[in-house]
């Protein structure tokens, strides 16, 4: 994990930095402090678009009335859902310099073996991610 903070590189470097104890409190505490008002703002933006896909925004109407709730944006999210293709995946590794050609082809190799792997019920749920807050994550969960 490399990190950049005020154009400072901070993190583990493959080949580069020996971090054999493992990072310091105080780093993770640093960091923390770094990215928590980004996050914050960006869960604040997720949980709103949450709201409207389940149709938990307030909707005014006139007293003794009761709202009727759209499923507009459920529909748009889930249509454009169906339209990622999962199964073919089409990703590009760019090489660092005119030599590091055949390591981006590896890197490549690998990560389609990677993402062709995961279940397919688990890559249209990153898909929907990727529509609803513009970015798919993927957790590994180990088996205890």
């Amino acid at each position: 994990m490399v990190t950049t903070v005020a154009g400072e590189v901070n993190g583990f470097r493959p080949g580069l930095t020996d971090h054999s104890e493992g990072p310091k409190l105080q780093d993770v505490l640093g960091l923390i402090q770094d990215y928590e008002p980004y996050y914050r703002g960006f869960v604040g933006q997720c949980n709103e678009s949450e709201n409207y896909y389940f149709s938990r925004n307030e909707i005014a109407v006139p007293q003794g009335q009761t709202p009727v709730k759209m499923a507009t944006a459920r529909s748009i999210v889930d249509r454009a859902t169906d339209h990622v293709d999962v199964d073919n995946v089409s990703l590009d590794v760019f090489p660092p310099s005119p030599r590091g050609m055949a390591r981006s082809q590896k890197q490549k190799k690998f990560l389609i073996g990677f993402w062709n792997n995961i279940k397919r019920p688990v890559r249209r749920t990153a898909g929907k991610h990727g529509v609803m807050y513009g970015i798919g994550q993927l957790k590994t969960m180990w088996d205890a």
